[in-house]
């Protein structure tokens, strides 16, 4: 079975040919296909061959995305060869004879649900050091408490590696992404709400 796979922001594929009944993807290099990302699980998914289809097992704690269909950990999902397998920051191909493709509204979508998965973990942490309720309703307006507040966060942040170099061409996109809303938003509020489906659509070119 041939492999095919590449970073998503790069054009030029790596290429595998495994004869194995069982293929292991991973960033751990024991797995037959290795992507070395912290972003992937040691042992991210294990794909098997099964009446002509193909069946991903995700056995890893992130994400992935078959064919338009998000895995969690622990489900599995069918699909053809040449389908797209998204496993951040990785396409892959099973057995493809062309490169797959990804659209910038795909794209977007995958940034979208990590940065909901990362806002989450934030907030857990965060509930983990303070009483965020208490912080709501009466301190919300002391300049002290938003100081400590900020330094949580960026003690948060720091604590699971979001600004970490490998994580650079991520961090890139996720602020391209923010960047783009907040002045989408910006016009919406002095344009009015009239102009808002024409400004969706501008925001897709």
């Amino acid at each position: 079975m041939k492999i095919w796979y590449n970073k998503i922001n790069e054009s030029r594929r790596s290429v595998l040919e495994i004869d194995a009944e069982e293929i292991t993807v991973g960033r751990d290099p024991s797995n037959a296909v290795c992507l070395q990302s912290p972003l992937v699980s040691r042992r991210h998914a294990v794909v098997r061959a099964a009446d002509g289809k193909l069946l991903l097992e995700n056995v890893g704690l992130n994400s992935c995305v078959v064919d338009d269909e998000e895995v969690l950990g622990g489900q599995t999902a069918v699909f053809a060869p040449g389908a797209k397998v998204r496993i951040w920051p990785y396409t892959l191909t099973f057995e493809a004879e062309k490169a797959a493709t990804v659209t910038l509204a795909e794209l977007e979508s995958h940034l979208r649900s990590i940065m909901a998965e990362l806002e989450l973990r934030i907030h857990r942490k965060l509930l983990e050091r303070l009483d965020l309720y208490e912080f709501e309703t009466n301190r919300a307006g002391d300049n002290e408490s938003i100081i400590l507040l900020e330094n949580n966060i960026e003690d948060v942040c720091r604590d699971l590696k979001v600004f970490a170099p490998e994580n650079e061409t991520l961090i890139e996109e996720i602020t391209g992404l923010v960047l783009r809303d907040h002045l989408i938003n910006q016009i919406i509020m002095e344009t009015g709400t009239e102009e808002y489906f024409d400004l969706a659509a501008l925001s897709t070119t």
